[in-house]
């Protein structure tokens, strides 16, 4: 049964172009498969050292292949010095570059915030009512009347 699989491998940065190449077919090789999308990012940056490597040649690849192959490049991977560090992931569904982008997903419309005047919770602010300025100036009367 032929499962969806995404394949990055970092691989040594000074290896010459020729050598490159060469370790790229073997790759492809024992991939099988439909190889569905391929992308050479080429040389980049790491973001901390990889046996002593501060660099890596990266490849993705998109695959439709077995279960037997991906166990075929894994011992390939664990043989072969020249592959810094691989990375597989199985899909059940899409690829990730069938999703749509952001500026493709519409948003529900939000309902209104609900309206909190109407609650009947105790506030903490003071209210400006008759009854508070009379107990505000009674407060004054009695405070006057100790003095």
């Amino acid at each position: 049964m032929k499962r969806k699989y995404e394949v990055l491998l970092l691989l040594n940065p000074t290896l010459a172009k020729e050598d490159l190449i060469k370790l790229i077919e073997k790759i492809e090789a024992k991939l099988g498969g439909t190889i569905v999308k391929k992308e050479e990012w080429g040389i980049k940056k790491l973001a901390y050292a990889i046996k002593k490597m501060k660099e890596a040649y990266y490849i993705l690849y998109y695959v439709e292949t077995e279960a037997n192959n991906i166990a075929d490049l894994r011992n390939l991977i664990a043989i072969d010095k020249k592959i810094l560090r691989p990375m597989i992931l199985v899909h059940e569904r899409k690829w990730p570059f069938e999703y749509k982008t952001g500026k493709d997903l519409k948003f529900p419309v939000r309902k209104p915030r609900r309206n909190f005047n109407n609650d009947k919770r105790p506030s903490n602010r003071p209210t400006t009512n008759d009854n508070s300025k009379k107990n505000v100036e009674t407060v004054k009367k009695e405070g006057e009347k100790n003095d």
